[in-house]
Order: C-alpha cells, then sequence, then structure tokens
C-alpha cells in the first residue's frame, strides 16, 4: 500500500455516519484498529410503544412477560431512558463513551429498548452506550458482571474477521461462557456485499466474473443514482499471496472514466482490511480493486478470497452468501436474521451465511416490524429475539444459554428453503412454540415442525 493516497474528491477520513435502515455499524480507523459507533437519525421525536403481536399479547395474558429476566443492551444512539414506556424498566446505565454528551442523537438505540420492553414487559433493563469496540467490549464485560440474562447487541462490525474472532465478537464469545444469551443482528449487507477469488487482469485490475468494474447502486429509495458518502470496505486473507490490494472509486461520464478516490490500509495481519470514504456527486459510480502491477504474475484466479463491502450502496452483482457480520459470527451468539414482511422467507436486505470458517453463521430470523425506528432491519429483529429469550428465562427452570438457543432453534417454523440452512437457519422464531416446548417437553407445539437432525445448538 502506499504511504500517501489520493483523494481527486473531497474524501472524509473519519468514522462512518449511520443513517436509519441501514443499522448501527463499528468501522476499523487506522492506523489503530479502533472505531467509532455512529447511528440512528437527528429526529428528535419520542417514538412510540411498538405494537405487539397477538400470539406474543396471548402470553402476556397468561403471565408470561419475562419477570425476573434482566436484558442488557449495548447501544450506539443516545437512548431516551424517560420515555414512558422504558422509565419504570430501565434498572441502571452507564457510559463506557470518552466523550457521553458527545453520544450522537438518534431513535436506534430508544427503538431497540423498546422492542424488547414490548416482547418482555417485565424485564428489567440495563443500558450501556459505546462509541468504539474496546468500549463495546467493556460494555459487554459490565453487563455480564451485573448478572445480565440476555445480552442484546444490536450493531455491526465493519472489518472484523468474519471467523468469530476480534474485539467484540471474542467478548461475546467471553460472556457466554459466563451463561448469559446473547442476542446479535447478522446485519443489512445481503445488497452490499461480494466476495470471490482473486482474480488478476493484465490491466493489474480483479476481475469481478468477467467484469474489473463492480458498480454501486443507489440505496433503497434513494434515487436513480449512486452519490453522497460512498463507504467500503475490502478485506482479505493476509498471509496469503498477494498483501497489498487497493479499493479504488471511479466515475463514468461524458469525459471518460476518472479515478476520484482511492482506500487507505486500516488493519494489517492476518485479516487485511483497506477503507474507502468518499463523498461524492451522483452519478455513474463504481469500485475496483488494483493490485501492484510487480507481484501479478498470473492471469487467473487465485487461492485468495476478498470480500468488498459498502455501507449504503448496493452493489450491481452483488453475493449475499457470506455477507453475516460480527459480532454474530461469534460461535455462541444467537445470530438473528431479518424475516420477510409475509414470514415467508427472508427480508432482502438480511445478511446471509457462512462465515469464513464454515459455520452456518445465521441460527434464526425474525420479524423486524416490532420497531419503533424510522425503518426497520436486522437491529429489529434481534431485539425481538432478545425478549423472547426473556420471556423462556422467566418461565425456564434455566437460564443456560446452549438451552435457552436450542429451544428457539428447535421451535422455529422452517422457511425455504427447507431445513437448516445459512439464510435463514432453523427458520423463523417461535416465541410461543419456546414456551410450550417448556411447558411440555415432550409434547408438540402447533408451530413446530420435526428436525431432521437433534442438535444441542444451533
Amino acid at each position: 500500500m502506499r504511504v500517501t493516497r489520493r483523494h481527486l474528491e473531497a474524501v472524509v477520513l473519519a468514522a462512518v455516519v449511520v443513517t436509519a435502515g441501514t443499522g448501527v455499524y463499528v468501522v476499523d480507523r487506522a492506523p489503530t484498529p479502533t472505531a467509532t459507533f455512529v447511528g440512528g437519525t437527528a429526529s428528535g421525536e419520542q417514538p412510540t410503544r411498538p405494537s405487539v403481536p397477538t400470539r406474543i399479547r396471548a402470553l402476556h395474558q397468561r403471565g408470561i412477560t419475562g419477570a425476573n429476566a434482566t436484558v442488557g443492551i449495548v447501544v450506539v444512539t443516545r437512548i431516551n431512558a424517560d420515555h414512558p414506556e422504558l422509565r419504570p424498566r430501565i434498572v441502571e446505565r452507564r457510559s463506557f463513551r470518552r466523550d457521553p454528551a458527545g453520544q450522537p442523537r438518534g431513535r436506534h438505540g430508544t427503538a431497540a429498548a423498546l422492542t424488547v420492553a414490548a416482547i418482555a414487559p417485565d424485564a428489567e433493563l440495563l443500558v450501556a452506550t459505546v462509541d468504539t469496540p474496546t468500549d463495546a467490549r467493556r460494555a459487554i464485560e459490565w453487563l455480564t458482571a451485573r448478572g445480565t440474562d440476555v445480552l442484546l447487541v444490536p450493531a455491526t462490525v465493519l472489518g472484523a474477521p468474519g471467523d468469530g474472532t476480534g474485539t467484540v465478537a471474542s467478548a461475546v464469545e467471553r460472556a457466554a461462557d459466563r451463561g448469559t444469551v446473547v442476542v446479535a443482528p447478522t446485519g443489512n449487507l445481503a445488497r452490499n456485499h461480494w466476495q470471490g477469488r482473486l482474480t488478476p487482469t493484465r490491466r493489474g485490475l480483479h476481475s469481478f466474473g468477467g467484469d474489473v468494474r463492480m458498480r454501486l447502486l443507489p440505496p433503497v429509495g434513494a434515487g436513480t443514482q449512486a452519490g453522497g458518502r460512498v463507504q467500503a470496505r475490502l478485506r482479505w486473507n493476509g498471509s496469503a499471496y498477494p498483501r497489498d490490494l487497493t479499493l479504488e472509486l471511479y466515475r463514468s461520464g461524458a469525459s471518460g472514466v476518472t479515478r476520484i478516490a482511492t482506500s487507505e490500509r486500516t488493519r494489517t495481519g492476518s485479516v487485511r482490511v483497506e477503507r474507502l470514504d468518499a463523498r461524492v456527486r451522483p452519478g455513474d459510480l463504481f469500485v475496483a480493486v488494483r493490485l501492484p502491477n510487480r507481484t501479478v504474475r498470473r492471469f487467473e484466479p487465485l487461492p485468495v478470497r476478498i470480500e468488498v463491502t459498502t455501507r449504503r450502496h448496493r452493489l450491481l452483482n452483488a453475493t449475499p452468501a457470506g455477507s453475516v457480520a460480527s459480532p454474530a459470527t461469534a460461535p455462541s451468539a444467537l445470530s438473528v436474521g431479518a424475516a420477510a414482511p409475509d414470514d415467508a422467507g427472508l427480508a432482502p436486505y438480511s445478511s446471509r451465511g457462512p462465515t469464513p470458517d464454515g459455520r452456518r453463521g445465521v441460527d434464526v430470523v425474525a420479524p423486524p416490524t416490532v420497531w419503533a425506528g424510522p425503518r426497520d432491519g436486522t437491529s429489529a429483529a434481534a431485539a425481538y429475539a432478545a425478549g423472547a429469550a426473556a420471556l423462556i428465562i422467566s418461565e425456564a427452570d434455566t437460564s443456560s444459554p446452549e438451552r435457552v438457543i436450542t429451544l428457539l432453534c428447535d421451535t422455529a417454523v422452517d422457511v425455504p428453503p427447507a431445513g437448516a440452512d445459512a439464510e435463514s437457519g432453523y427458520g423463523r422464531l417461535n416465541a410461543t412454540g419456546a414456551v410450550e416446548r417448556i411447558e411440555a417437553p415432550k409434547g408438540r407445539t402447533e408451530d413446530s415442525q420435526p428436525r431432521t437432525k437433534p442438535h444441542t445448538r444451533c
């Protein structure tokens, strides 16, 4: 990587700014692997309590409300602890930011807490606000030490290793080892992700299946041209050849093709990450991956897998497979994707597995519609699942993570494709079926379907 990068348009080197509907992200920054959490919208409106599904209300009427369960929530945006639905439920708060007063405004954190409170209205909530992965690690350790039964981490770490290692994922593993059920969203990256074998061309560029260009599409509902803030990450195995790749942003117009921004290195070692962050005028934009010409000797696919992920912009030839992101990639986390609105499949934005180390990567999917934020997503689905876990813990004679997660997986309703898979895991989460399984261990719930092979953990 060159020491100096060319920035022909205004390139922003600050941390990612997250808008509603695309999730909350953690992005590694150079030169040390640190990051900044920023999310939500600038709206000052007070979110209302989301509507509760009929089957969940039926559980509440039976007295199954999450009493005696505690749920810890790691939030990025400022949470409204004075919200009438949250004030009686939040028993403790702590900020792990260096500048607590600088917590960004937004509705994402408040919306996540409201979803948990809607599903498990009598569960106690503990809230930790964070800004960096180190903050998140400390927050997870604090919440675990407080005896939290369920831990919700409604955020995604861009650029982190996909094999379940890394600062936040490792903290999740330690929390699970201490008896906490950790719930994390898979991410909203299915349409913003490409991965495949590195294929050099004589032009010194990687070939995305026959074309060195990967065209950027605007976010859904954001017009017809890509533009504004373009944020992308390139990740590959740095222990293999080549060790130096560059992600470049181009504009195609009447005057030809112009390179307008290039990436910078944010992580070295076994997993290498390049970050591109630029503000550009709308237009026909595409990214390309450049190899140092002096190292290119073979013009055929190499045994190196590369991964390109964008935060806002969709990719024309996206590959949803493998888009699941940390900390949902932690082996002991309950990894939750978003179900389609009709519950018949998977939401198109919901990230999929498998993980780079061959695990399925997705445990269950849940409805993202019990949400008070401007747009739903996998954070909404994960918050729903965290509330469901609290209901189970309040009724079961154990809060063992393995037991709770297995109940949720075993009673999930299968969705196409048939069987446990890397897209929807074991299927759509069925809180009622899980509770009924506790009440009648040898029975069979109405919505659960038999498994072709038993398992002890998703």
